[in-house]
């Protein structure tokens, strides 16, 4: 198992919230960046989440890849279920939060929960 460094994964859910998120169907879904307008692939089939990303890149092969990309990816995914997610660097931090949880990988715990409506 490779241990990581600790990610800010607050850090990394800001970032996220600017990318744009395209479904290719298939567990395939493109991500442009809002910072560079890059555009990069996400895989979420297969059980291991990869990124097209630098950090993708340089992940194990075999091991997840948790970037701002992916974030993007669970995001949209919740939002279609009506939920909306927070990520964690600790999952002593998600745990308090007494809601469903995902450990992502790479030291990354997301958080769902329902979508606040208001009128």
């Amino acid at each position: 198992m490779t241990r990581w460094i600790e990610r800010d994964a607050k850090a990394m859910q800001r970032k996220s919230r600017k990318h744009q998120v395209r479904d290719l169907d298939g567990g395939l879904y493109e991500v442009t960046s809002g910072a560079s307008g890059e555009a990069y692939t996400v895989n979420m089939c297969g059980g291991v989440t990869s990124c097209t990303c630098d950090w993708g890149k340089w992940t194990a092969v075999g091991e997840p890849t948790v970037c701002s990309h992916v974030l993007a990816v669970h995001r949209y995914l919740a939002r279609q279920d009506g939920r909306m997610i927070s990520a964690w660097s600790r999952e002593s931090d998600a745990a308090k939060q007494k809601r469903i949880q995902e450990y992502l990988g790479q030291g990354v715990t997301v958080t769902k929960s329902l979508m606040k409506m208001y009128k």
